[in-house]
């Protein structure tokens, strides 16, 4: 639904955020609200919906895992990505081939990863 999706939407399926943060673009200014919202199913901690200020319309979607590496990511996603350093160690990957990216600590874990 990204792209058609509005706050109201998300509301209506996912009930009401548990929170909410501004986005900012590449230069810093407040371009987006996103609004953190449990996960209905249990199976992700949390799932975090990302809305464009002027349009309102859902652009991206980032998901929390409980627990997921990157090897497993890999596997199920495969390796078409460009990887770049993050803060703290961290890594993020951008798939080539799909609109996705992924974060990943230290460790190899998967922090986050979001669809857009």
């Amino acid at each position: 639904m990204i792209g058609q999706w509005t706050e109201q939407d998300a509301r209506f399926l996912l009930g009401e955020p548990v929170r909410q943060r501004p986005a900012f673009d590449d230069q810093g200014t407040g371009n987006g609200t996103i609004f953190a919202f449990s996960d209905p199913t249990s199976r992700y901690r949390e799932i975090e919906l990302d809305f464009d200020n002027v349009a309102g319309a859902l652009r991206t979607v980032f998901v929390y895992p409980f627990h997921l590496t990157w090897q497993e990511a890999r596997r199920r996603w495969g390796a078409k990505v460009n990887e770049a350093a993050a803060n703290n160690g961290r890594r993020f990957y951008s798939y080539a081939d799909r609109r996705l990216d992924v974060l990943v600590d230290r460790a190899g874990n998967v922090i986050s990863f979001g669809l857009y």
